[in-house]
């Protein structure tokens, strides 16, 4: 009895983060979505490479998120870009530096 409880508690558990997981999007369909958005909004990242790409929480949204951070590929300041990509498929994005 004690077993089949347990079962059933790893299964309400289980389940619904197994659904969770195919649902979130995969590291290259965010950057494709983050690409996509960029040029959609006219916003050029020539001269930049993917310099950083991290997931986070947002307790807000309560969702998932892709983190991309663009740098230059030679030294300047300022007008790099980062973007959010949320599991829902929404971007965010926003110019760092000066």
């Amino acid at each position: 009895m004690k077993i089949c409880a347990y079962g059933l508690a790893c299964l309400l558990v289980l389940l619904p983060l197994a659904g969770f997981a195919q649902s979130f999007l995969s590291p290259c369909q965010a950057i494709a979505r983050a690409e996509r958005h960029f040029r959609e909004k006219g916003i050029d990242t020539a001269g930049q490479h993917i310099q950083n790409l991290r997931r986070h929480y947002d307790s807000e949204r309560r969702m998932l998120y892709w983190e991309i951070n663009w740098a230059w590929d030679t030294a300047r300041l300022g007008m790099e870009h980062s973007a959010r990509v949320f599991a829902d498929g929404q971007v965010e994005w926003r110019r760092l530096g000066p």
